[in-house]
This record gives C-alpha cells, sequence and structure tokens, in this order.
C-alpha cells in the first residue's frame, strides 16, 4: 500500500528540539529550500506544511522563514507576507536597503509618500530643488525677453 502525502512528508523531516525547526532532510532546490512531489509535481515542502497545518495561502502572498533557516517547514516558523515586504525584510539588495531608509541622506529630514508619483519624497530638498529650477529658468526667460525686445528695436530701425 502507498504511504499517504502526509506520511512520506513526515518520513523526510527531522525536528530539532532546540530551536524549534523541523529539518528537511529530503530534496532540496538550489536556493535551499525542500522540495516535495505531490500528485506528479514539485512542490516547496515549507508551502506543503504551511497549507496542511495552518490553511491555504492567499493569492499574492509568500511565506517568509521568520526563523531564517530555508529547510525548515515547522509552520509556526513560516508567516504569510506580501512579496514587497519579503523582498524588503530578507534582501541584501540595494532596493531593499533604499526602501528601508526613513530619512533623507543629504539633509536628514523625514521623507514623505507623494501619491501622485507614488514615491517617497524630501520636503526639504524638495523645496531647494524647486526653487533653484525656478530662478534658472527665470534668468533664461529674462534673456530671452532681452533678446527679443533687441530684436525688435533692430527691425524698427
Amino acid at each position: 500500500m502507498n504511504p499517504s502525502p502526509s506520511e512520506r512528508f513526515e518520513a523526510k523531516v527531522e525536528r530539532i528540539t532546540a530551536s524549534g525547526c523541523w529539518i528537511w532532510i529530503g530534496a532540496l532546490s538550489i536556493g535551499g529550500y525542500g522540495k516535495f512531489l505531490l500528485d506528479g509535481r514539485l512542490i516547496y515542502a515549507h508551502r506543503f506544511s504551511f497549507e496542511r497545518w495552518r490553511g491555504p495561502i492567499q493569492d499574492q502572498r509568500v511565506l517568509d522563514h521568520i526563523c531564517r533557516v530555508r529547510p525548515c517547514v515547522n509552520p509556526w516558523h513560516l508567516r504569510s507576507v506580501s512579496y514587497q515586504t519579503n523582498s524588503i525584510e530578507n534582501s541584501l539588495g540595494m532596493s531593499a536597503i533604499h526602501a528601508k531608509k526613513t530619512r533623507c541622506g543629504i539633509c536628514g529630514s523625514d521623507y514623505v509618500w507623494r501619491r501622485d508619483r507614488n514615491a517617497r519624497t524630501c520636503p526639504t530638498c524638495n523645496t531647494k530643488k524647486c526653487r533653484e529650477y525656478r530662478l534658472r529658468n527665470l534668468e533664461r526667460l529674462r534673456e530671452y525677453e532681452r533678446r527679443k525686445k533687441n530684436d525688435d528695436q533692430h527691425r524698427e530701425a
């Protein structure tokens, strides 16, 4: 008689009492996550474990290992989070590093979220940039008006 998926799963788990992790001793992916064959297709073992003991994983959500041990399949060491939360909290990439910043690196002001741009900005630096832009363009506008006035005077003469 063939063992059930739950029995096959349990046969490939080693429970470590000190940390509470359930380490997957079966096949691992290149990234170090457990792989499990279910109904003819490979799935991640931690996803099977979470769905078995805690329920379905919502759409647009991924599982985050709270213990930071990739082969751990303990469903209580996993939490369902958004892709964005997972990448920000668990990444050492530049986008994650910048996303964690709350203050401007130039002036130290708190960032403000701009809905119209769907981005954060520093109000102090933004005001300064806008003021400098207006001054540059004001000088260009005055130069343009001087040249136009001179051209008009030459045409009349």
